[in-house]
């Protein structure tokens, strides 16, 4: 930028225009270093810290469900149990695994390996909210 325009007021419709036209713009190698650098060593403030601990603590479960369905990650687990018929609902991968006391994965992972219910008598089944539609089904 020129010396002589430094300071200058840009009008909230030049704003609009210049930040268009910089959208999806891709930066060099050594720009990059450059901005990582320049942010090297910087830390937030005590207040700062403070508002994001604040924001991360103070989620309610319609919030979490509202990120969830905004990130296509609504997924619900179904989980049925053989030997008394009854179906448990979870609203998220991670809450079935607390529920179950195991990790996410145990649900997650073996996508159709797993030829056995789990602990003997359990089955996940993965429903896509987004897309009605089954994405998994664990037997």
């Amino acid at each position: 930028m020129k010396a002589s325009g430094r300071g200058r007021a840009i009008s909230e419709e030049s704003k609009v225009i210049l930040r268009a036209a910089a959208l999806g713009r891709k930066l060099s190698e050594e720009t990059k270093g450059k901005m990582a650098a320049s942010k090297l060593g910087s830390k937030h403030s005590e207040e700062t810290r403070a508002k994001i601990r604040g924001a991360a603590l103070n989620k309610t479960e319609e919030h979490k469900a509202k990120l969830k369905a905004a990130n296509g990650m609504a997924v619900i687990v179904s989980a049925p149990n053989i030997e008394t018929n009854e179906t448990t609902e979870y609203p998220s991968i991670s809450e079935a695994a607390r529920a179950f006391h195991c990790v996410v994965s145990v649900i997650r992972y073996n996508k159709n390996k797993i030829q056995k219910p789990y602990r003997g008598k359990y089955l996940f089944l993965l429903y896509n909210k987004n897309q009605n539609k089954y994405i998994y089904i664990f037997i």
